[in-house]
């Protein structure tokens, strides 16, 4: 869902590695022994210059113990999965080259949640 109106300046293959890495990690990790599986992606404007991304599946969900460290660079829950860097690339795309903020959460219908914070123009 997304307002038609809200218009970014930023950069485009910055956004396609980041949506490829959490939909990879839903497909992985969230629908993992599942037929179907959502995936939902809602865009807010949050201020005059903020804009907020909320990526959001109704998968297994996120562990609270894992939270702390879903960032971290090479943590993985499978290593037989892959290398634990993708939702690390995630961050610092989003906090270095977006100049964003995102947090990880445990979804409201029980799935994984992001909310990314950036401002609208870089």
């Amino acid at each position: 869902m997304c307002d038609k109106n809200i218009k970014i300046t930023t950069y485009p293959g910055a956004w396609f590695q980041i949506f490829a890495n959490l939909t990879v990690n839903s497909i992985k990790h969230g629908f993992k022994e599942r037929e179907l599986g959502h995936i939902r992606v809602e865009v807010v404007k949050r201020s005059e210059n903020t804009v907020q991304i909320i990526y959001s599946d109704d998968g297994n969900g996120i562990n609270e113990d894992v939270l702390n460290r879903i960032f971290d660079p090479f943590f993985t829950t499978s290593r037989a999965q892959g290398s634990g860097l993708g939702l690390s690339i995630v961050y610092t795309l989003i906090t270095q080259k977006l100049k964003g903020v995102i947090t990880a959460s445990k979804g409201l219908d029980g799935g994984a949640r992001f909310v990314i914070t950036v401002p609208q123009k870089i």
